[in-house]
């Protein structure tokens, strides 16, 4: 078992390491696309959104395959994030002053203060339902409790904002977020949800009933993307993990 543990770590690590070299790559085109992207909301959209598709890449696997694990890459990262951030924003020698230029080709308005907070706040949405889960007081939980942040963020949030953006019709009240994209959130989520269920094999079957539970809370954390002020990076995983955690009882 152990030596098992070993190579699926090795692998992981390796896999990884191929997401950095694509967000790498990510940024590099995004930098040398930097008029194209400022001069269009959709193109900065899409841009940004690569970043989430690239979390979901580094988490589902991390979760199906080593939990554990994924937690220390987290926690690595997000010293790392900022680290870099703290150069970055002081234009610390070698690198402060180029990881600016780059960082500044994917920023909105979001980002208007001096730090550039969007992608510690990312890896934090992520990271927060898989350090949750294991504290004693949600062993509990739902497996797929874990997956908020994928969820929530990965899935949902990009979902909604870049169908809402495409094909949204109708707003909803005193909000500049639309019904299609809640509802494309929402279906999204459930499929990815089912997706979940065949791939893991830690998550337990569930009845109907227990369906329509996580039916529901998916529809609590689309409203709550449409309708929220706040940094959706931040607010989301907690939220859906914490309606995951309310039905455990039904699991």
């Amino acid at each position: 078992y152990a030596y098992t543990r070993v190579n699926v770590q090795l692998i992981l690590l390796a896999y990884w390491l191929v997401c950095l070299v694509v967000a790498g790559v990510i940024v590099i085109r995004g930098h040398s696309q930097r008029k194209q992207i400022a001069a269009d909301k959709w193109q900065l959209m899409v841009a940004r959104k690569k970043f989430h598709l690239l979390a979901v890449a580094i988490y589902v696997p991390g979760l199906l395959l080593d939990q554990e694990m994924m937690m220390l890459a987290s926690g690595i990262a997000m010293c790392t994030f900022i680290i870099l951030e703290y150069i970055r924003a002081l234009r610390i020698w070698p690198i402060g002053a180029q990881l600016n230029v780059y960082l500044l080709s994917f920023v909105d308005g979001r980002d208007s203060g001096t730090a550039i907070l969007t992608h510690i706040y990312l890896l934090l949405g992520f990271a927060l339902p898989c350090f949750a889960y294991p504290l004693s007081h949600f062993r509990s939980a739902p497996k797929l409790a874990t997956y908020a942040g994928v969820l929530a963020l990965g899935f949902g949030d990009a979902a909604a904002s870049l169908c809402g953006m495409k094909w949204g019709r109708r707003q909803w009240p005193r909000m500049d977020k639309t019904v299609e994209g809640t509802l494309a959130s929402v279906v999204v989520q459930l499929v990815v949800c089912y997706c979940l269920y065949m791939l893991d094999s830690h998550l337990s079957a569930m009845s109907m009933q227990s369906w329509c539970l996580v039916a529901a809370a998916v529809v609590a954390g689309s409203l709550m993307e449409a309708f929220t002020g706040q940094v959706d990076n931040l607010v989301l995983p907690p939220y859906l993990f914490s309606l995951l955690v309310l039905i455990k009882n039904t699991y």
